[in-house]
């Protein structure tokens, strides 16, 4: 089988060796689609065999450096693959984020938060406005401050936001959106019964269960490049504007100036936890296989996250769930300036500004 590389804006390269369609395609849910090959060895190599006691092993205290994962066939994905590429990016002084991005005429914004926490409904809200793709998800701001990289993948869209979109959900598979109105028909029949006061505790468990699953398969993966077109999707732009956003019971959008360093290190430390996790559990085996950048990797982060947000306006975003995209959008464009802060050399370039992470 051939291998398969996978240049990450030039910041992370993967090589997969010994992969079957099906490994290929499990990959390219979590980072996107192989682009090539690459032109530098890479940081990650991705060695698939038959049989792995654990599904996969990973040499923590390699990551970061190059790290030669081996991981079983039979995994539906490769194990801690973006914790790991976020820890290599950062050891390269970009600071990855649990956000989503995108460009407008006035520069671009940077929407960070946590899981189902409105991310992916404000990219979309600007979107329809004409905004350019940078990621959802994970986004990598560049040591310069300006330029950020979004992670390559598939979205993952809430029903209810093609609901209040249907310019794209007129984009999908024909089988997909039947699939999805299925399921939205359930959902509506189900709401439709009252719970009822005698109702047998078994069954009310029962339903509030196949609420749950419903609840869980009423969104899509669908490609970026699917719903905007491949011209509004460049995976890369600059930023001068910080949403900081969080769900709350109020019907409506609020927003606040705030210091995001505080904040937005909670989320990072929030995110990090499963990769530290599994490493500190790989030391009780291997006590000496120290990871100097993951053990660092706190102190890095905060300094990462400071020098990132110098001369960018933030902003604490309240917003009931799901996001109100018109709401949304009507809230938040007139906080992005109307010209890029940073000053530009060639069209498009940023001035860089100095940098250099700690070692």
């Amino acid at each position: 089988m051939p291998e398969r590389d996978y240049d990450l804006h030039g910041i992370v390269g993967i090589r997969l060796v010994d992969a079957a369609p099906a490994q290929a395609e499990a990959v390219a849910l979590q980072i996107g689609v192989s682009d090539g090959p690459l032109r530098r060895a890479p940081d990650i190599v991705i060695r698939f065999v038959d049989r792995v006691p654990a599904l996969a092993g990973i040499p923590f205290a390699d990551i970061g450096g190059t790290c030669e994962i081996t991981c079983d066939r039979a995994a539906s994905q490769v194990p801690l693959l973006v914790p790991i590429v976020n820890l290599t990016a950062l050891g390269k002084g970009y600071l990855p984020l649990h956000a989503s991005a995108f460009g407008m005429s006035g520069g671009g914004a940077i929407a960070a938060g946590a899981s189902r926490g409105g991310k992916t409904g404000t990219l979309l809200a600007f979107m329809a406005h004409g905004a350019s793709y940078i990621g959802d998800d994970w986004v990598y701001v560049a040591p310069d401050r300006a330029t950020v990289f979004g992670l390559p993948g598939v979205m993952e869209v809430r029903h209810a936001y093609l609901q209040a979109l249907p310019q794209y959900r007129a984009r999908l598979d024909p089988r997909e959106r039947w699939r999805l109105r299925a399921l939205s028909l359930v959902e509506r029949v189900d709401r439709g019964i009252p719970d009822g006061g005698r109702r047998p505790a078994l069954g009310a468990a029962l339903r509030h269960r196949v609420r749950a699953a419903l609840a869980q398969r009423l969104f899509t993966h669908v490609a970026p490049q699917q719903l905007f077109g491949a011209a509004a999707c460049p995976g890369t732009g600059t930023v001068n504007t910080v949403f900081v956003l969080f769900r709350h019971d109020a019907p409506d959008v609020t927003m606040a100036l705030q210091d995001a360093v505080r904040h937005l290190m909670f989320s990072l430390r929030h995110e990090w936890q499963e990769l530290v996790s599994s490493y500190l559990q790989s030391r009780i085996a291997a006590p000496g296989a120290c990871n100097e950048l993951l053990e660092a990797h706190e102190a890095r982060l905060h300094e990462a996250l400071a020098h990132a947000l110098v001369g960018k306006d933030t902003y604490a975003v309240g917003h009931p769930s799901p996001v109100p995209i018109t709401k949304m959008y009507d809230t938040l464009r007139r906080l992005l300036p109307d010209q890029p802060i940073y000053s530009t050399g060639a069209v498009g370039c940023a001035t860089p500004v100095a940098y250099r992470p700690s070692t």
